[in-house]
Order: structure tokens, then sequence, then C-alpha cells
């Protein structure tokens, strides 16, 4: 019975160095006991054999514990050791370029505050000087008014398209309707004011041009013809006499004599010249009646479709 459960525990326990070692142990065992002690049977020294063999081999698990513990432990340690040495390496190597980028960074935000804090108060400044622009107002006005007569077109196409009577959906008593027609009534008014009033900016800056070019040349002339004034740059000579007795001799002269008396002969080109503001205002006017005219129709027609 002794034998059977010796081999059934040495069964997968070890094989090679532990074998040897288990039957050198015996071998030493059974030696020490047939010298000091009185011999045992078999079984019990094999027993006993066992038992050392289980106290040996627990030893042997219990330091190869310890020293793959002890193993993990430094190599842990090392590892610890050898990332945190990598890292400040590391980081000593790439200061500079973190340090150039960091700089790059505070840089661009700099400007970005700089440029925000500009525009801001440029925007501001812009919005100051620009605040009674009269022009801009006025186009907004326009473009107001355009859209309010498109939003109003549009309601009366859909009517038309869908042929819808004025029913739920009345456009001659809506709010758009009333403006609409008192813009319509305004709008020849309007325009014939706008055109009026930059008529008389223009003629205004025409006749101060005239005026500063008449300041501004000391020789040089534009009426009748233009070219150096006669006797203007007469004066800057030292044969005064000798010039202008040269010049009545001139055959130059007679010739801008000629064209000019033909000029005064010419009565078309004179009613021309002091009727041609008169006829181009005329023609604005007449203009301004026939776009309303064709407005009033296409309202009619509109109206009258719906």
């Amino acid at each position: 019975m002794s034998i059977e459960i010796f081999e059934s525990d040495f069964e997968g326990v070890g094989v090679g160095e532990e074998e040897e070692e288990a039957e050198e142990c015996i071998e030493w065992n059974l030696e020490v006991q047939q010298t000091r002690n009185p011999p045992f049977s078999r079984s019990m020294a094999y027993i006993i054999d066992y038992k050392m063999f289980i106290a040996a081999r627990r030893i042997q698990s219990l330091w190869r514990g310890h020293r793959e513990r002890k193993l993990r432990d430094q190599r842990w340690r090392a590892a610890i050791a050898i990332q945190r040495l990598w890292r400040g390496f590391r980081l000593r190597r790439q200061l500079w370029h973190l340090f150039e980028r960091r700089l790059q960074e505070a840089y661009l935000d700099h400007l970005n505050l700089m440029a925000t804090r500009i525009q801001a108060l440029f925007r501001g400044w812009y919005e100051r000087r620009h605040v009674h622009d009269m022009q801009r107002l006025t186009r907004v006005q326009t473009i107001a008014i355009e859209e309010l007569i498109y939003c109003l077109i549009q309601n009366l196409h859909h009517l038309k398209r869908t042929e819808c009577l004025p029913g739920i959906v009345s456009v001659q008593e809506s709010f758009g309707t009333s403006k609409t027609d008192h813009i319509l009534t305004v709008m020849a008014f309007r325009f014939y004011n706008g055109q009026m009033a930059s008529m008389v900016h223009k003629q205004m800056a025409r006749q101060e041009e005239n005026r500063r070019q008449f300041r501004e040349c000391c020789s040089h002339t534009r009426i009748p013809y233009a070219g150096p004034d006669f006797c203007l740059c007469a004066h800057y000579t030292d044969k005064i006499d000798v010039v202008v007795e040269n010049a009545k001799n001139d055959p130059r002269l007679y010739d801008i004599a000629t064209e000019y008396q033909a000029f005064q002969r010419c009565k078309y080109l004179k009613e021309l010249q002091l009727h041609s503001g008169s006829q181009k205002r005329e023609e604005c006017l007449q203009n301004i009646r026939d776009r309303e005219k064709k407005l009033r129709k296409v309202f009619a027609t509109l109206s009258s479709g719906a």
C-alpha cells in the first residue's frame, strides 16, 4: 500500500534532475540510518525519504518564488529608471523645439488679439462716421421699396397662376398694397428729385472745375480755343512790340477769326448750345412720365387678372 502511494505521488512530479536528486537522497538516508540507527523496514524508509523529498521540493518552490519576485521587482525598478531617464533625455532634447512652438503660438495669439481690436475700433469709427450718410440711407430705402414691390408681384403672380379670386387671401385689403399704391404715386416725383439733384451737383462740380482751371492757368486758356494765352505770354518776352506787330500779320490769326465768325453765323449750333440743357431735362421728364404710365398699366393688368 505504501509503495503504491509513493509511486502515485511521484507520477508526473519531475523527471531528469529531480529523479536523480531523489535517488541520491534515498541512498544517503539509507547509509545514515544503517550506521547510526537500527535498521528500519523498507516501507518506513521510503516514507521518510518521501517526506524529505516533499520538504526539499517545498523549499525549492519557495526559493524559486522568492527569487522570481525579487527579480521581477528589480526589473520593474530598472524599467522605471530607464523610462525616467529616457523621458528626461527626450524632453531636454526637444526643449528648444517646444520653446519655439510655444513662442510662435503666443505670437500668433497676440496678432489675432491685436487684429480683433483693430477691426473693432475700425468698425466703430466707420459706423460713427457714416451713421448720417444720406446716400446710403436712401439706397437702403430704395432696396426696401423694391423688396416690397417684389413681394406684391409674387402674390399677384401666384393668384394669377392658380386662378384664385380675392377671398380669404385678399390683396386689395393688405398693408403692402396700400403702401405700394402710395409708393407708386410718389415714384415719379422721387426719381425726378433725384435726377434734378444729380444734375445740380454735376453742374456745380463743372463750374467749380472751370473756376479752378481759370485760377490755375497762368499762360494757358481754354477760351475760345485751348492753347497758350497770347496776352499773358507776351509779358514774359523782351520784344513786346515786335511780337505784337508780327502777330497782326500772322495768317493763323486770320484762320482763327474765320472759324470764329463761321461759328457765330451758324444759328443751329448756337440754339443747340443754348437749349441743350433744357432739352435734356425735357427728355428726362418724358422718360419718367412714360415709365410711370407703363408701371400703372402693369399694375392695372395684374389687378384685373387677379
